[in-house]
């Protein structure tokens, strides 16, 4: 599921390049998120790997508009490589394809696996 919002994202991309829009800085974040999945890269491994460098303030912003995130839970968890690629996907997924069908269809699939996940490992 990571790999279809990854590459319904590089399409988008594709299309604003192609219409002379400069590259968005959180392609490489993309790119290498869809790549692990595609090649089934165990992402785990890199959970607790510490990022370098500030957080984008828009994705600061993003999160801060989330009432249901802290901003304890934001600075805790940013700090992380994989959550912070994590919700740079979420963010240009939210902000680059346009509202419809297909992307409630991928937030259902995301909610559902994660609550899975979080159900079957409590």
């Amino acid at each position: 599921m990571i790999n279809d919002m990854c590459l319904d994202i590089e399409h988008r991309l594709k299309v604003l390049l192609l219409k002379g829009v400069e590259e968005n800085k959180f392609l490489n974040i993309v790119r290498d998120l869809r790549n692990a999945s595609a090649h089934s890269n165990c992402l785990i491994n890199n959970l607790s790997k510490e990022k370098t460098g500030e957080s984008d303030i828009r994705i600061l912003n993003f999160l801060k508009r989330m009432h249901c995130v802290s901003k304890t839970s934001i600075s805790n968890n940013l700090k992380y490589n994989f959550m912070y690629d994590f919700v740079v996907l979420l963010y240009v997924y939210d902000h680059l394809l346009p509202s419809g069908g297909m992307k409630e269809h991928r937030y259902k699939e995301l909610r559902d696996l994660l609550l899975v996940r979080f159900r079957k490992n409590n």
